[in-house]
């Protein structure tokens, strides 16, 4: 990354889906900047309409990148964080992956009406307890107390944003 490499993130002003990219940023010591637009005014303003987008900027050029999974994994790879072994890299790919089928399940979970929560079933809940499982599991197993190596990775960023997003909305935990 070049001296005059900076970075714009576009989000809302909210912990959500643009969270792993924040933290990735931020431990990636990048030079970046956050943009909040008015929503749903700049909808049409962004490539696929949606946020999260990261804009990188150097000297002239601009390169813009959509969709969370993404933009976490560029700049994982960018920073760092990901190991050159493609196999320890789908490794934490693959939790992250189960973590985005588990914040799919919460956002189910509350955004439906009242009368069709016993429809859902507990599927969120079931989801959010095997993946805490998974990752006390693997941490019990680290002498380093990361998830994969020794020293920070995407996962550990990433399992950071997804307990950062999900816990203060389902606590209390159940460790079976």
């Amino acid at each position: 990354m070049t001296a005059d490499t900076s970075f714009v993130l576009r989000y809302f002003d909210l912990i959500g889906r643009a969270e792993g990219a924040r933290l990735l940023l931020t431990a990636g010591k990048a030079n970046w900047t956050e943009e909040h637009p008015e929503w749903p005014a700049e909808k049409d303003k962004q490539p696929f309409k949606r946020l999260p987008v990261l804009v990188e900027k150097s000297g002239e050029d601009e390169w813009i990148l959509c969709e969370s999974p993404a933009i976490e994994r560029y700049l994982a790879r960018k920073f760092g964080f990901f190991p050159a072994n493609i196999k320890q890299a789908a490794e934490q790919e693959q939790l992250a992956e189960q973590q985005y089928d588990v914040v799919k399940a919460f956002f189910d979970k509350l955004l439906v009406p009242q009368e069709q929560l016993e429809k859902i079933g507990d599927g969120f809940d079931v989801l959010l307890d095997r993946i805490v499982e998974k990752h006390l599991h693997i941490l019990e197993d680290s002498s380093h107390g990361y998830l994969f190596g020794d020293s920070m990775s995407y996962a550990d960023i990433s399992c950071y944003a997804f307990y950062k997003l999900l816990l203060p909305a389902s606590l209390p935990l159940s460790r079976s």
